[in-house]
Order: C-alpha cells, then sequence, then structure tokens
C-alpha cells in the first residue's frame, strides 16, 4: 500500500556489503518500496559472493577489485560518487560511516535529501581496536559529515544517545525486528534436555563475536554438546582450523552463507542461542542484534552479555541467560546450569515467545515513515 508523500520518489540505499546477508536493510528497503518508493540498495560483489535473492525493490553491486583495507573504501566511495551524480534521485540513505562521505557531498550538489543510518558505533568496532591512525580519520569524517545530516536513525537508544552527544543532531530508533510472517508457520518443537543439545550462532563470524570462546567452550562439555554457526566471514578458515586442533570437527557444523529465508528453519532445533561479544568494543556494547530476536521469536533462550540494551529486553521479559565475559569454563557452567534445570529452561521458553509478540518488524517499520517523509 502506497503513501501518497513516497509516492514515486527514487531512493537509492548504500552499504559495503553483498547485500545477500544484510536482513536489516532488505526489510528497510522492501518497506519503503510498499510505501510507493522506486527503492535501489546499492553494496559490492566479490567472486566468493552468493547470487542475488530476487526483492521486491532493485538491487546493485558493484564488482570491486579491492576485497578490504584502504583501497576498498576508496574504490567503493569514488565508484559511488560517480554514480549518484550521474544518476537521478530524490533520497539517499547512506548506511555508517564508510558510505556518508559520497552520498552527503552529492546530496548538496543536487540539494537533495539524505538519511543517515548508523547500524554500529563504526569507529568503536573490533577492527579499529589499537590502530589510531585509521580510527582518527574515521572520528575526523563523522565529525565533519554528520554533525551537518538532520535525519537520521540508528538500531539502539545507547547508540542514539552516543551519536546524538557526538554530532548535535537527532536520531531515532528503529529496532532490527524480524518480520512475524517469517516465523507465523513454524512450529516450535517441543525439545527434550536429555540427550543432543544444540547451541547456535547466527551471523557474521568476525572478530569480536566470540566465536573462538565458542569453539573452546565444546572442549568443557560433554560430547551430547554440538555447536552450529550459521553464517560466513573473514574468521571462517580460522575457526574451521581450530575446531580439528581442538578435535571437535564431528561436534562443529558450519553452514556458510545461507538464504535468510532460511535461518529460522535452521535455528528451529537448536537449544540454546549466542551473543558473545569483545566488551572492549564500544560499538558492540552498544549493539542490538538481529540474531537475539531469531532466538526470541523461535523459544530459544540466549546466553547473552550483560550489555544495557539487552538488560532493558530482560527487565521488561525476562528472557535471557547473562554473562560478563568471554571465558569459556564461566560459560560452560551457566549452559549445564540452565540445561540441568528443565522448568528454568521451560520458562525461558515461554517468556522469549511472549516476547516476540511486540518485537515483530511490522509495528517498526512505522517509524520510518516519520524519517523518510
Amino acid at each position: 500500500m502506497g503513501n501518497k508523500h513516497l509516492e514515486n520518489k527514487k531512493i537509492i540505499c548504500t552499504v559495503t556489503n553483498d547485500l545477500f546477508r544484510d536482513r536489516r536493510m532488505i526489510r528497510i528497503c522492501s518497506a519503503l518500496q510498499e510505501s510507493g518508493a522506486e527503492t535501489l540498495l546499492i553494496g559490492i560483489e566479490k567472486p566468493e559472493s552468493p547470487a542475488l535473492i530476487q526483492q521486491s525493490f532493485k538491487q546493485l553491486r558493484f564488482k570491486m577489485l579491492f576485497k578490504k583495507g584502504v583501497l576498498f573504501y576508496l574504490e567503493y566511495n569514488i565508484r559511488l560518487f560517480f554514480y549518484l551524480m550521474f544518476h537521478d534521485f530524490d533520497i539517499v540513505n547512506t548506511v555508517d560511516t564508510d558510505t556518508v562521505i559520497p552520498g552527503f557531498i552529492i546530496s548538496r550538489i543536487k540539494r537533495k535529501k539524505i538519511v543517515f543510518d548508523a547500524h554500529e558505533y563504526f569507529t568503536g568496532v573490533p577492527e579499529l581496536q589499537n590502530r589510531r591512525l585509521k580510527k582518527n580519520i574515521w572520528d575526523l569524517m563523522e565529525k565533519i559529515v554528520l554533525t551537518k545530516i538532520k535525519d537520521n536513525y540508528t538500531v539502539s537508544q545507547s547508540l542514539k544517545k552516543l551519536y546524538e552527544s557526538k554530532t548535535g543532531q537527532k536520531y531515532e530508533v528503529v529496532r532490527n525486528f524480524p518480520l512475524k510472517s517469517k516465523y507465523a508457520g513454524i512450529e516450535i518443537p517441543d525439545k527434550g534436555l536429555s540427550k543432543d543439545i544444540v547451541i547456535a550462532y547466527v551471523g557474521a563470524l568476525n572478530k569480536g563475536r566470540g566465536l573462538e570462546s565458542a569453539l573452546e567452550m565444546l572442549t568443557y562439555l560433554g560430547k551430547r554438546y554440538k555447536l552450529l554457526l550459521i553464517g560466513g566471514g573473514d574468521l571462517e578458515d580460522e575457526l574451521k582450523t581450530l575446531a580439528v586442533q581442538l578435535k571437535l570437527s564431528e561436534r562443529v557444523q558450519f553452514t556458510g552463507w545461507v538464504n535468510p529465508d532460511r535461518i529460522p528453519q535452521l535455528l528451529n532445533k537448536s537449544h540454546i542461542g549466542l551473543n558473545l561479544l569483545d566488551e572492549d568494543s564500544l560499538s558492540y556494547r552498544m549493539s542490538l542484534a538481529n540474531k537475539v530476536f531469531d532466538y526470541i521469536h523461535l523459544g530459544i533462550p540466549c546466553l547473552t552479555m550483560d550489555f544495557d540494551e539487552y538488560k532493558i529486553i530482560n527487565n521488561k521479559y525476562n528472557c535471557f541467560i547473562f554473562t560478563g565475559t568471554l571465558d569459556p569454563e564461566t560459560n560452560c557452567k551457566l549452559i549445564e546450569l540452565l540445561i540441568s534445570d528443565e522448568g528454568k529452561y521451560n520458562d525461558l521458553k515461554q517468556k522469549s515467545l511472549e516476547a516476540s509478540c511486540d518485537m515483530v518488524w511490522e509495528k517498526e517499520k512505522e517509524k520510518l515513515e516519520k524519517i523518510y517523509f
């Protein structure tokens, strides 16, 4: 159903991933398209990128010569600059600091609206820890550009407060809730706790996600405990090597990147979901991850870091098990304690399902209207 304010408007959204796995942007672009806008999502294509999944909106991927580092960002920003210069649009939505410069410059030249979407605290990610020069350069870019953009949103209250303090501009919060319709037809099985226990993780296999710790945790747990890693990323090969070294190959399943629509079915037989993050990363401490809501919608108790955003949810729904560390032995004990208490486990499962009724994209997407209209 269209909206008169966005009817026939041309919106270009920009990211530096391969689009295939970006569930937040798929939801956002679908919502904008449904509102009557002609929406295009621009990302990148690497040699290993899966084929694009057809969506209601248009998609474009730049075939990149460089895969990472300074040259990657330079190439992407130059190509995005010229694309925006020579193509018509009414609104450009730039996602994170690494795409904002071309969008900002061209929006000023063409006198078009720019919307900034902060998926993370970009200068607080683990990849920039101990890299002061690179961090300072990105910080400078944010101070120059983000202080001048008036239409902004982000994924959590913590990030909202930080960016408002840093830029002096107002930010809205649009959380990473999943579509209720993606889970509506899924039958959630009764999971006995006396047989094999599947511990699951969904998302990028990247630095700072506690994945090495998750593998080491299996060495403290009995052989009936398995680990399911749904996703791909920079650490995938390293984690596979670690699994071999720890003699865990038969207990760890790597799916690689999968069609996002398959995630609920893959997760559905899991018993515990993991959201373990590097507490030294300011970006992670303010995050509100997609995966947590996947777990909630499937009634899967989640072992998560005791960061503020997850405490806010737990204060209302009491659906998490908290940890304050990546120490594998400590987290092993938390998992064993939960699995040994079937009453507690089923209570967390039920409270997760109750929480899922409120945490749906169908409600959350309504906030986009005020930002883009």
